[in-house]
């Protein structure tokens, strides 16, 4: 089953102008129908959301390289990467949450991560039935025992989130039913990213005890919840290259962050002796709120260049699909019309 493709796809002229095209326009493909050569395009790769920007340059990769595959690794602790990714989450839907639901386990708990993750499993298809999306972050409390926090969408009575719970734990003490469980409203509307990713990134509550088995994932989500607007840039080098010096302010903005990111990061690493530096200096700029970056320069008439076209519909695709290829789309009751017939072409060429 082939996914729709939302990507808008753009083709830079000379003039500075952005064009969309649709993704099968030969102007962007690879091959050049009328130079009957290869064309090298430069792309860019741009990725608008709530609160964060992504630019990077994006190569296709060439035939006779092998993508490496390989089967995800067990998880063992909550990694540096991890923590980013919930963090980048959480502050681009942090702001549809409503309200943070807490469930904890009694007095005799589970230590099979296995065991865990089927009673949360249950717990959000309670969710996902009634139509709530989510995202849920597992810790651990000081005595050893996992609990989650799930973020929702909407309010939720409490009544409901403790018997749900009560019954899939399924431990029969009248006490968690009572105490079990949490439900209170999310008040820091105007700082919630940070609120939640302050709040749910507690590194003493992430810290796996030696006796539990089978941790997993240490958060997820619904699907669907992270809007993202994808969109690929066409052009020659030099045209791409303006583009980029359009976004050199944001990127010295950039660059400032990192800079006191890696000071903290080094600060952490001269006590744990350890440091690793984890920004690259290849051409690859992601913004931190950058929806307050652009308010901060559309006061000076400064405009960044992907907020323009993140409101643009990608250009449908005038082919469609049959046996595995893309062919051009033809109405039954076209007609082709030729200058002549077979027959009077093999007469004028002297074949008969």
């Amino acid at each position: 089953m082939n996914t729709q493709d939302n990507t808008t796809h753009f083709l830079v002229h000379r003039s500075g102008e952005l064009e969309p095209v649709a993704p099968t326009d030969i102007r962007i493909s690879r091959w050049d129908w009328e130079k009957q050569e290869y064309q090298y395009l430069s792309t860019l790769s741009v990725k608008v959301y709530d609160k964060d920007l992504k630019v990077s340059d994006s190569y296709q990769v060439p035939r006779h390289v092998e993508k490496k595959s390989g089967k995800r690794g067990v998880i063992k602790k909550y990694s540096f990467g991890a923590s980013r990714r919930c963090k980048f989450f959480m502050r681009n839907t942090g702001h549809l949450m409503k309200v943070m639901i807490t469930l904890t386990y009694p007095k005799d708990y589970p230590m099979d991560g296995a065991t865990v993750k089927s009673h949360l499993h249950k717990f959000l298809l309670w969710l996902t039935y009634h139509g709530y999306k989510y995202i849920w972050v597992l810790e651990f409390q000081e005595r050893g025992a996992p609990h989650f926090h799930i973020l929702v969408d909407k309010e939720i009575p409490h009544q409901d989130v403790a018997k749900s719970w009560y019954r899939i734990v399924g431990s029969g003490d009248e006490k968690h039913l009572k105490a079990g469980t949490e439900v209170r409203a999310i008040r820091a509307k105007d700082s919630i990213g940070y609120y939640l990713t302050t709040y749910m990134e507690k590194a003493r509550q992430k810290s796996v005890p030696p006796e539990y088995e089978k941790v997993g994932r240490f958060w997820g989500s619904s699907k669907g919840l992270l809007q993202e607007k994808k969109m690929k840039i066409y052009g020659k080098r030099e045209d791409i290259y303006k583009l980029k010096k359009s976004l050199r302010i944001a990127r010295r903005y950039d660059r400032s962050q990192k800079k006191q990111w890696e000071k903290r990061a080094r600060a952490k690493g001269k006590k744990r002796n350890k440091f690793k530096k984890y920004y690259s200096k290849s051409y690859s700029l992601h913004i931190i709120n950058s929806d307050k970056i652009k308010d901060e320069l559309s006061k000076h008439g400064i405009d960044l260049f992907p907020y323009q076209l993140a409101d643009i519909a990608p250009v449908p695709d005038s082919r469609e699909r049959r046996g595995g290829r893309m062919t051009p789309e033809v109405s039954k009751t076209q007609e082709i019309k030729f200058p002549e017939t077979y027959d009077e072409w093999l007469d004028r060429k002297g074949l008969y």
